[in-house]
């Protein structure tokens, strides 16, 4: 709906006979109002292999979205991948995401072939216009033709610029029975909830909360503080900007002094995982690696403690390559090294291995899955650059469960920023000790030979 107008009303009038439990006459009682914002409408948008234009999925148009070409973005048919992308213009810290598919005017369960395009999709966000930059905030694996909706709403607690759908039919995958043999984007409309990655504006010295502290419970309300007015006014202190004011108390005068007294935040210790937090209110701005959310409770990186064989020449713990210092291997009289990562459970579902390489020869990763077989296979050569990146994409849907790195080296060399993002982060309401045997412990091992 496009307006910019919000009217409450309320009348008696042509009543000839009062309504049970009506009052004789009608009061403005009003505590707060709030209205929130798609944060994707009208914004910039693009979309491979594009038959219909990808703005109408950002258009405010889906009331019908069994209808095809006038409100629904589409893509031509005999795709093997499909991506649309939305450009919210700004960082925001993101909530949720809801998406309308096509239905095409006929019931939507196994009999239908929309059901069959949508299934294995994924909303990733990212602060740059490649997603493989981005967290995956949702990938379909639970949904069949019978049980997938033509409404999804995915809940994503994550900071970034771009909402991407994606979707994928590669060449020698097996995929479910369910799914079509291509991949397809028909979108009619995608609603993007969220707030501004500043402050929130509610004066309180003893406890102000960034806005993503409370996001998930005050998204942007696009009323608060605009301006406001009333057929009548009971008195001073009934005025309609009280309306919009941000304060929610049920009492006329008093108010309540900050929407974060409703929740215990203003006395919220650091959470474990959290390296810096605002004092007092248990929201972090720094997450140790792997963890991220304003109470560092949602893994996104397949961290976690190491067992690692020393022999002789590593001392430091994992976690050094993870930082933008990194950690440094001494020189050998085999010269190279070798990296064994093991992962289980949902660490996983890996999408990427990164890391910075410091002044080393060559560099070689294969990811291996659970029947030990190589899915992807890596080989970086020397060109005389003292430091290089290392990205290695998972592209296939398989789980990695063991990772393979081995440099060749004459002298000292360093791995720094070592990260191993996941394809969808989950929520971990344990402390970091907690989570680390929860990942059935990520082991690393070194060896020279």
């Amino acid at each position: 709906m496009v307006g910019r107008y919000v009217i409450y009303y309320n009348t008696r009038e042509g009543q000839a006979v009062r309504k049970l439990d009506y009052s004789a006459l009608t009061q403005i009682n009003l505590c707060e109002v709030v209205v929130n914002d798609n944060l994707a409408y009208q914004k910039p948008t693009w979309q491979t292999r594009e038959k219909y234009s990808s703005a109408k999925a950002v258009d405010g148009l889906f009331e019908t979205s069994s209808g095809g070409r006038d409100q629904c973005a589409m893509s031509y048919k005999s795709a093997t991948d499909v991506m649309w992308m939305v450009d919210l213009e700004d960082i925001y810290s993101i909530y949720q995401v809801v998406i309308y598919h096509k239905t095409g005017g006929v019931s939507f369960d196994k009999s239908s072939d929309f059901t069959k395009k949508l299934l294995g999709f994924s909303i990733i966000v990212s602060n740059t216009t490649d997603r493989r930059d981005g967290v995956v905030c949702y990938q379909d694996t639970q949904y069949t033709a019978s049980t997938i909706p033509d409404k999804v709403e995915i809940f994503c607690s994550v900071i970034g610029r771009f909402v991407f759908y994606y979707n994928e039919r590669l060449p020698g995958i097996r995929y479910p029975k369910d799914y079509s043999k291509y991949a397809y984007g028909d979108l009619c409309e995608i609603e993007v909830s969220g707030c501004p990655v500043a402050e929130f504006g509610y004066e309180n010295a003893d406890c102000t909360i960034p806005c993503l502290a409370m996001c998930h419970k005050y998204l942007e309300n696009l009323s608060y503080r605009k301006p406001t007015w009333q057929s009548y006014t009971y008195a001073e202190f009934g005025s309609s900007d009280k309306a919009v004011d941000g304060k929610k108390s049920r009492h006329y005068r008093d108010g309540c002094p900050s929407p974060v007294a409703e929740v215990p935040e203003c006395s919220k210790p650091c959470p474990s995982n959290c390296e810096t937090c605002y004092p007092n209110t248990g929201f972090c701005t720094k997450c140790k690696p792997g963890f991220e959310g304003s109470a560092c409770d949602v893994v996104c990186d397949a961290i976690g403690r190491a067992g690692i064989a020393n022999d002789g020449f590593y001392n430091g713990s994992f976690t050094d390559m993870f930082t933008s210092e990194g950690h440094t291997f001494l020189p050998t009289e085999h010269g190279f090294a070798r990296l064994i990562l093991t992962l289980s459970g949902k660490s996983s579902n890996v999408a990427k291995l990164s890391f910075t390489i410091h002044k080393a020869s060559n560099v070689f990763v294969a990811f291996v899955n659970s029947t030990n077989e190589y899915t992807v296979m890596h080989f970086d050569q020397y060109t005389k650059t003292q430091h290089w990146e290392v990205n290695v994409i998972n592209e296939f849907m398989s789980k990695v469960h063991l990772i393979r790195i081995t440099v060749q080296f004459k002298i000292p060399f360093t791995i720094s920023n070592l990260r191993l993002p996941l394809r969808a982060c989950f929520r971990n309401d344990s402390d970091i000790s907690e989570m680390f045997a929860f990942f059935s412990n990520i082991g690393l091992m070194v060896f020279t030979a």
